[in-house]
């Protein structure tokens, strides 16, 4: 089956036309995974949109709804960081990454670092296409997005502060 829809094996039978039908599906082991990226992405994202009665577009153009956005998704991602769950949505993986950690996957893959909850300091990145030695990655700022995995990983460490990775699969 061609990437897409996430199907759990209870589902694999009674889905068997999807792809004939032109549905993209595809079926993963990992389903809670899936299920908490979606967690956080719609914690952040939905209550807003009622609230300030807006689409999900108008709030990236308010830098106090991107910000009460953040802290909406560091919160279910924190919980979801202390049950030991990836994020993923799609072909992204989020993590958060305080102190060291080693990435994997494939040479293309792209991987973006954002800063939360204030600047992150001391930030390395190694076996990636723009590499970093004790560099700040700003709150607020770009300087992190769309980095390139140059092998199979890619070591980072921030010394102080936190990170949220994205680590976007090349299909």
């Amino acid at each position: 089956m061609e990437p897409g829809v996430a199907v759990p094996e209870s589902c694999w039978v009674p889905l068997s036309w999807a792809p004939s039908a032109g549905f993209a599906t595809e079926i993963i082991e990992d389903l809670t995974s899936l299920q908490w990226g979606k967690l956080a992405a719609n914690v952040a994202i939905n209550p807003l949109t009622a609230l300030l009665r807006v689409s999900n577009g108008a709030l990236v153009e308010d830098a106090h709804a991107l910000g009460i956005m953040g802290e909406a998704a560091r919160e279910a991602a924190a919980v979801a960081a202390a049950l030991n769950v990836r994020l993923v949505a799609g072909l992204d993986t989020l993590r958060l990454i305080r102190g060291r950690a080693t990435l994997r996957g494939m040479p293309g893959d792209v991987i973006s670092f954002l800063p939360l909850m204030g600047d992150a300091q001391g930030v390395t990145l190694s076996g990636l296409e723009y590499p970093l030695t004790n560099a700040v990655l700003r709150f607020g700022y770009s300087t992190g997005v769309s980095n390139v995995l140059v092998g199979q990983e890619a070591v980072i460490s921030v010394r102080h502060g936190l990170l949220l990775a994205i680590h976007t699969r090349q299909a």
